[in-house]
């Protein structure tokens, strides 16, 4: 987006013409030049942001993290994220939905347990896009990460009830 500040008093407002042709605008509100400015890059990098495909968020993603994370933990989140981006095609990180995650990952033929580490990696994945602006929503969260706790029940017997089952 290429977008001009235009001035109407104390209020700012952003201008740009969209790919139809048509002109746009959206108002910043009653602020001074500098943050007009700033509300101005903000409201840039998040219409940027709301383009971003997964492939793109891909490989922005292993970038940024790359001295974050160590190898092994970054290679699983680049592989998980490749599978995922591949099964959904050319589209937006913020069009994203739980019906999405949830339909993938029952077409993923693994244990539970690695179902559940995919969670895991996805929602930490999903947690720095939304840091970056590039998503709104974790989708991810829905879904449950860890395995359900089972009440265990410990059966008393007494001496007499196991020399009887020997």
């Amino acid at each position: 987006m290429n977008a001009r500040l235009e001035r109407n008093g104390e209020y700012w407002r952003a201008v740009w013409h969209g790919p139809d042709g048509r002109k746009h605008t959206a108002g910043l509100g009653k602020c001074s030049k500098r943050q007009a400015q700033k509300k101005l890059a903000e409201l840039d990098t998040s219409a940027t942001a709301a383009r971003m495909l997964l492939d793109e968020w891909t490989v922005l993603y292993v970038s940024q993290r790359a001295q974050m994370l160590d190898e092994s933990t970054l290679s699983q989140h680049a592989t998980y994220l490749r599978r995922f981006a591949q099964y959904c095609g050319p589209m937006s990180v913020r069009d994203v939905t739980p019906m999405l995650v949830a339909n993938w990952l029952g077409t993923l033929d693994v244990a539970d347990s690695t179902r559940r580490k995919i969670v895991r990696y996805m929602r930490t994945i999903w947690k720095w896009a939304i840091n970056q602006n590039v998503a709104n929503a974790n989708p991810w969260s829905t879904q449950p990460a860890r395995h359900p706790r089972v009440d265990r029940e410990v059966a008393y017997v007494s001496v007499e009830t196991v020399y009887h089952l020997s």
